[in-house]
């Protein structure tokens, strides 16, 4: 009979499977499912629209708006504090969106847009059709945050109006107004935009990047906010009305939004085959609503372009913060009500990022402070119990259910819960995991240095390889490093000793394992874990000394090695079932042996 383990060695090897089975998936969640993907063909026809274009020259902030009068193949220039955005005429075609207060990896000034979005509005009333692609707009009036176009067809006319928001300067507003002719029927234009937006690299790092980028969209009547696939190619056909879609890559978004909702839209992304200057490609075909106001039509829409800021994202409404990828359910209410609130007090008086972390850290390690006590008495209290553990699993070697009732036993009569020092470890998980979905979802860490990091928002660089290992990269990451040392110490200097040599190789293992996994994840992120270990090392001292663990195993020893008392509830229902076991088998032998006397007397 194979030697029964007990309640604890078997609990940290759920433990550990456990730990092990979260980092994998939380590694492909953030970073490797691409690598197993294969690219998928692309049956349509290439549109060479976002063929790659070089860095045009950029325009400084005060560039002037042209003058009220129309050139072939003109740029137009209009900016305000923030923003500046480009339009080419004479198709009014959205060329460039420029961010004045940041910088791409190259620390050019950040295009947004640039050369790399193709829109075109079709309209249809009646037999005639319009394609923007095709049409010839004339300048009514400009300045530099109003723009007035008009084109004039045989059908009517159609004006585009572009003038920035008032409040918030990364919006602009884009009113589209249709007038027929009297010959024209009067009715609304069936009307479609098709805008189709190439997502360029603005990050050190695209193919960590490349794991944000996809499109969300907003239901207008369930307010619902929803996305298509990071992972994959993913395309979706939606046929209510939309409030907004938005074009999001890891820390900068353009959204588009309509007055009256968009009634339908069909909705694709998908990795380019031929360029490596785009991350992916996103197609939005858009249905658009009007409003009659005598014989115009008139169709309000806004377009949003700025960064994955949170209070930003809310100040424009309709729950457009929840693109924010800040995770599921009690995740993202423990990021946004405890996490974000904090970092952003902290924000106002400390300007170093990782100081910020590491205050982060403190207050979340004060708030885990009573879960870290329990699963650090819990823990004592089965270190104290291994030595009797030991005789009982000698002395019951031959009897695994005698042994099981006897240890069920024993940590009744000592006070001993096997599952208290691990439900604890449990509880502070969604913690962590809030943590794990924050830190790389916060633009303001973007840029920001620290010590040798260059840069929190990505992976620190200590050796560039010369190489790639799969799954792990071509760089040496420090902080990956150090977090794998800090590991090692915690188990070895601030957890009690309660696994048998059997399991020891767990405290060694599993750092490797996660140090493989964590090279290529944010610099504050495992900035945020290496803090969390070296304060927990000095937390777990200090309660050492503090709770006195020599009396405690003494207490618990003393309380084991009392008399037998009656059993709990659980310990008599597994009794009863260990009788009606052996009862059963009894009872089976009995009909063999009957069965047989049987078969013998048949016998001639």
């Amino acid at each position: 009979m194979e030697q029964q383990e007990n309640w604890k060695n078997l609990l940290w090897a759920v433990l550990a499977i456990t730990a092990l089975t979260l980092a994998y998936y939380l590694y492909m969640d953030f970073y490797g499912w691409q690598q197993w993907q294969a690219t998928t063909p692309q049956t349509d026809t290439p549109n060479t629209a976002l063929s790659p274009q070089p860095h045009p020259s950029e325009p400084p902030p005060d560039t002037p708006a042209t003058p009220p009068h129309t050139h072939h193949d003109t740029t137009l220039y209009f900016t305000n504090n923030l923003t500046t955005l480009a339009l080419n005429l004479p198709t009014a075609q959205f060329n460039a969106w420029y961010l004045h207060e940041y910088t791409d990896w190259q620390g050019k000034t950040l295009a947004l847009i640039q050369n790399t979005v193709h829109n075109a509005l079709i309209l249809q009333i009646g037999q005639w059709f319009w394609n923007s692609t095709q049409a010839h707009f004339q300048i009514i009036s400009a300045s530099d945050t109003h723009l007035t176009l008009r084109d004039s067809t045989q059908w009517g006319t159609i004006e585009y109006h572009l003038y920035a928001d008032s409040q918030i300067p990364y919006i602009w507003h884009w009113q589209i107004q249709v007038t027929p002719t009297a010959s024209t029927p009067n009715q609304p234009p069936l009307a479609e935009l098709h805008w189709q937006h190439g997502f360029q690299p603005l990050e050190k790092h695209p193919d960590l990047e490349r794991q944000y980028v996809t499109i969300y969209y907003r239901l207008r009547e369930d307010e619902e906010v929803s996305s298509l696939s990071t992972r994959e190619d993913d395309e979706e056909k939606i046929g209510v009305s939309l409030s907004w879609i938005a074009f999001k890559q890891q820390f900068f978004t353009l959204a588009l939004f309509a007055q009256n909702g968009f009634p339908h839209a069909q909705l694709r992304i998908y990795e380019p085959e031929h360029t490596d200057s785009l991350l992916k490609i996103g197609e939005a075909t858009l249905g658009l609503r009007w409003q009659q106001t005598g014989n115009t039509y008139t169709c309000h829409l806004q377009i949003f372009g700025g960064p994955n800021q949170f209070q930003i994202l809310r100040s424009v409404g309709q729950d457009l913060e929840e693109i924010l990828p800040l995770g599921w359910a009690i995740f993202r209410w423990i990021t946004r009500w405890l996490i974000l609130p904090f970092f952003h007090f902290l924000e106002q008086y400390i300007a170093n990022y990782g100081i910020i972390i590491l205050l982060l850290t403190i207050f979340i390690k004060l708030l885990l402070t009573p879960l870290t006590w329990r699963s650090y008495v819990a823990m004592a209290k089965m270190s104290a119990l291994r030595p009797l553990l030991e005789e009982l699993r000698e002395k019951y070697k031959d009897q695994p259910q005698k042994l099981a009732l006897e240890q069920m036993a024993l940590m009744r009569r000592a006070g001993v819960n096997p599952l208290g020092g691990c439900l604890p470890m449990l509880l502070q998980l969604p913690i962590l995991i809030a943590m794990y979905r924050f830190f790389p979802a916060s633009i303001e860490l973007r840029g920001q240095r620290f010590l040798w990091i260059d840069d929190l928002s990505t992976y620190d660089v200590l050796i560039q390889l010369p190489f790639h290992i799969p799954l792990y990269g071509s760089h040496v990451s420090l902080l990956a490093l150090l977090l794998g040392i800090s590991m090692i110490l915690f188990s070895r200097f601030a957890q009690p000793d309660t696994t048998s040599q059997q399991y020891a190789w767990l405290k060694y293992v599993m750092p490797l394992i996660l140090v493989f996994l964590f090279n290529s994840f944010p610099a504050a992120l495992n900035l945020y874990y290496l803090y969390f270990n070296i304060l927990g090392i000095g937390q777990s001292l200090l309660i050492r000394k503090w709770i006195r663990t020599d009396e405690i195993i003494k207490q618990v020893q003393q309380k084991a090695k009392q008399k037998q008392q009656a059993r709990s509830f659980f310990e008599a229902k597994y009794q009863k079932w260990l009788q009606l076991q052996k009862e059963t088998r009894q009872q089976q032998r009995r009909q063999r042996r009957k069965q047989q006397q049987q078969q013998q007397r048949r016998r001639p």
